[in-house]
């Protein structure tokens, strides 16, 4: 009659519990052993009715495990061992190879979910980098326009525009000054006649008659008519 999860849960516990105590490499050997007779007892809970046969199967493979492990009638576990191949050798085989499937299947699995993982990075550093571009062909064609905006305002061209500029301005100020001479040449001509009697002689009015205030005013204007016309 199989014992009870009780009593073999305490009874290896105790048992493996003191090994370890005493040998530092007991738990890899404890590894090793539970590899071996994992490859014999390798059926699932699916292979099973009830989950109370698949908890006694459990119970056999530790009982088994911590026998070994701690070299407790070690011929007869190995013997159990080597009876429980022979007699399920074709389940043992079938249960191998579905869990080499399964393996297989998980193997991928991982691989495919590590490729897609690399794949959303691998676009994310593209987008990054395509971001750090556009905003550093930004920042330079801002520098740009600013260096462009500062030879408008201040560079080589800007001043010569400026000095063409002053030089049509100054021009034409001076244009308008001679235009503004000879207009007003014209016009104090046109009022030194206009005082003047035709004919008559300024000065030998003024040596026969005398100064008065209309011959001074004529006399005056004669002078300017003559500084005007640069007699």
């Amino acid at each position: 009659m199989p014992r009870s999860r009780r009593s073999l849960d305490f009874s290896t516990l105790g048992r493996l519990g003191a090994l370890f105590q005493d040998d530092s490499g007991a738990v890899q050997r404890e590894r090793d052993v539970r590899r071996r007779v994992l490859k014999i007892f390798n059926a699932t809970a699916d292979d099973f009715a009830t989950s109370a046969a698949h908890d006694d199967y459990l119970e056999t493979i530790e009982e088994i495990v911590a026998n070994l492990v701690a070299g407790t009638d070690v011929p007869a576990t190995n013997a159990r061992l080597a009876a429980h191949r022979a007699a399920n050798e074709a389940s043992i085989g079938a249960a191998a190879a579905r869990r080499a499937d399964a393996d297989r299947a998980a193997a991928e699995a991982l691989a495919t979910a590590e490729r897609s993982r690399v794949a959303r990075l691998a676009a994310a550093h593209a987008a990054d980098a395509a971001a750090d571009a556009a905003a550093k062909a930004a920042r330079d064609r801002a520098a740009r326009e600013a260096l462009e905006a500062m030879e408008e305002v201040d560079g080589p061209a800007a001043r010569r525009r400026r000095a063409a500029a002053a030089k049509r301005e100054k021009g034409e100020r001076r244009r308008a000054e001679r235009e503004r001479a000879a207009k007003a040449a014209a016009t104090g001509a046109v009022k030194v006649n206009r005082f003047l009697t035709p004919g008559a002689d300024v000065h030998a009015r003024a040596r026969a008659g005398g100064w008065d205030k209309r011959v001074v005013r004529q006399r005056a204007w004669q002078e300017l008519t003559d500084t005007l016309s640069g007699g």
